[in-house]
């Protein structure tokens, strides 16, 4: 896949979970009318040590602990969505000077510009 696909499909993805985040506290008028509100948040967590040859590797969270951090995720939801909307434009940044990069390349090569 070029850069430059690469890059459209970022924009594609970063454009669908903007959409989807937006829903939170649109109102809507299916089912009754509403507005739009998280409903589940589910994590699961696992952890890598390995504290000797041979040991277990991969520890899974306790469900208590997994529990609490879902009500925490819950509570702190706006924040976290809008951190991960951030690396999500970060990555098509990125991605738009690759892609731009590429292109000039490819420009080059076919000698449609002036830059040797």
């Amino acid at each position: 896949m070029t850069k430059i696909e690469q890059y459209a499909r970022a924009k594609e993805t970063l454009i669908g979970a903007q959409r989807w985040a937006n829903m939170i506290g649109q109102k809507y008028h299916g089912g009754g009318g509403g507005f739009g509100h998280l409903h589940e948040v589910a994590i699961k967590a696992t952890l890598y040590f390995q504290e000797t040859d041979g040991a277990i590797n991969y520890h899974d969270c306790p469900e208590v602990l997994t529990a609490k951090l879902a009500d925490a995720a819950t509570e702190h939801f706006a924040e976290l969505v809008h951190a991960a909307l951030g690396k999500l434009e970060a990555d098509c940044r990125m991605l738009a000077k690759e892609a731009t990069a590429e292109h000039e390349r490819l420009m080059v090569a076919a000698g449609l510009t002036g830059r040797p």
